[in-house]
């Protein structure tokens, strides 16, 4: 039997036809994992260049006029004064806690556009339907008609939804194509990296002691964190 969670759910990319594209794996099967040279389109998105072809994700519309109220009751974000294309991330949880459904997308006064994980759209689509009560929303799953990119620039990376059937243009327009590895790699270390460009957390060492000293006492400082932002750690990003 196949399986859903590893099997590529659309047709593929019309960027595979990009040189040296290579397929990804899995659900990530539709899109480019890279197109020749991992390290070089990791550079490339590092100095503000290129974009990013996520076009497997699933795309989803709510509409209505209640739609953001409804969606700042039902998950982790503040929806309420969300400002006109502002992109943001929010979850569902389940009574415990637990992660259920996550999607990433942008109110543009009329509309909140958001794409989520290849494949998610119908389990999240599904759940959000049994919210919906007498509130005056709208849903709709737009997967068919709408692609996701992610672009890499200097001032603020974005993601973009473009017309499926506009997503060769907007390659041509949008700069070197990079691949999903060199994304996830550049995702990640943002992710997990100090915030300071140039420092980094060290593990500060206890106060030395000598022989004669007697036994140890811990100093204010050692009391206080065995942690401390150190320049002598400092490292290029």
């Amino acid at each position: 039997m196949t399986d859903p969670a590893t099997s590529p759910s659309k047709a593929p990319s019309p960027l595979l036809s990009l040189p040296g594209a290579v397929a990804g794996d899995g659900v990530d099967a539709p899109v480019a994992a890279h197109y020749g040279s991992f390290n070089a389109e990791q550079r490339t998105l590092e100095s503000g260049e290129g974009f990013v072809d996520l076009s497997h994700r699933d795309v989803i519309r709510i509409s209505g006029p209640e739609r953001l109220t409804w969606l700042h009751s039902l998950t982790t974000q503040h929806f309420l004064q969300l400002a006109p294309k502002e992109w943001t991330t929010a979850l569902i949880l389940s009574p415990q806690g637990h992660v259920e459904h996550a999607f990433t997308g942008y109110d543009d006064g009329e509309s909140f556009w958001a794409h989520t994980e290849p494949g998610a759209a119908g389990p999240l689509l599904d759940w959000l339907g049994r919210m919906v009560f007498m509130t005056r929303v709208e849903l709709a799953d737009v997967t068919d008609d709408w692609a996701v990119a992610w672009r890499s620039r200097a001032d603020a990376p974005t993601y973009d939804l473009v017309p499926r059937s506009e997503l060769a243009a907007y390659a041509e327009a949008a700069g070197p194509a990079c691949g999903l590895w060199a994304f996830e790699a550049l995702r990640m270390r943002t992710v997990c990296l100090p915030p300071a460009p140039s420092c980094s957390w060290a593990r500060a060492r206890p106060p030395r002691r000598s022989a004669s000293s007697g036994p140890r006492r811990a100093t204010t400082s050692w009391a206080r964190s065995r942690w401390r932002w150190s320049s002598a750690t400092c490292r290029s990003r």
